[in-house]
């Protein structure tokens, strides 16, 4: 009967441990993601926020910092911008360095401050998130985590082992 209540308590703590780990994280999520919608509704601006996932900006911007970006209707040399590029349409922070006008079309030639040379592609203005309003050093680490294997794995891990857990808990205590 001992080798039960072990178990039985073991089970407890694992479940308290997974209870508290995904309820902090589902605070944070929702705490950051209002603050945003909110700051974005109540200035009548969009803003967007991005964790940093490379060194390239160092030493502006650090690896996991969240940066708050803002919708402009131009943007200029030494703006620091979010955006898409590449075949895999990659998202990038790096700094303007050249503003050019082909006709109708404004294009942007980026640079990350740690990087020895300018990026090789042009960024159309249709591929801007924003330039950066401020950032958080080392706050974007949940945004760059949910967004990698790891974290979508967790999300679904965490949750079933949660609900594993709970049914192993219910089951055990209607035969004791």
């Amino acid at each position: 009967m001992e080798g039960k209540t072990d178990f039985i308590t073991f089970l407890k703590k694992i479940y308290s441990f997974y209870y508290k780990v995904f309820l902090f994280s589902l605070i944070v999520v929702l705490i950051s993601s209002v603050a945003i919608l909110l700051v974005g509704r109540f200035t009548n601006q969009a803003y967007s926020a991005y964790g940093v996932t490379s060194e390239s900006m160092i030493p502006t911007l650090y690896r996991y910092d969240l940066v708050i970006v803002k919708e402009k209707s131009r943007y200029k040399e030494d703006d620091i911008i979010t955006f898409t590029a590449g075949a895999d349409k990659d998202l990038f922070t790096h700094r303007i360095v050249e503003v050019r006008d082909d006709g109708n079309l404004r294009r942007y030639r980026t640079k990350g401050d740690a990087n020895e040379s300018r990026d090789s592609w042009w960024v159309d203005h249709e591929s801007i998130s924003g330039s950066l309003l401020y950032s958080v050093r080392y706050a974007g680490f949940f945004a760059v985590f949910l967004n990698s294997v790891a974290g979508i794995i967790l999300l679904i891990i965490i949750p079933a082992n949660t609900l594993l857990t709970l049914v192993m808990r219910d089951l055990l205590s209607r035969k004791g």
